[in-house]
């Protein structure tokens, strides 16, 4: 099945839309499921490949914008990982 550049379009905004919200669930605190997202990117860059490249010019803001996304979440995600090594380094030291 050929792919073409509005589904992959459709594709993009479905996935800046999910990311969107699970870095705000996660800013909130809670957990996301993360899995298979990696899939659903590497096939949308992948289709993007395919276009002709009239077509794939197009897509430079939305790829650039779904980077955005993603490090967004990457810092967050981050953010969290020095909270928590904080908290067991300040448990193991006694707070000190």
């Amino acid at each position: 099945m050929t792919v073409t550049a509005a589904t992959l379009e459709a594709g993009l905004v479905e996935v800046s839309r999910i990311l969107e919200g699970f870095r705000a669930k996660l800013i909130e605190g809670e957990l996301v499921d993360l899995q298979g997202m990696d899939t659903k990117v590497i096939d949308l860059c992948a289709g993007i490949a395919e276009l002709p490249p009239s077509e794939r010019a197009g897509f430079e803001g939305q790829l650039n914008g779904l980077l955005r996304d993603l490090r967004q979440i990457s810092d967050v995600l981050l953010e969290q990982q020095a909270m928590v090594d904080e908290a067991i380094r300040l448990r193991e030291t006694g707070g000190a």
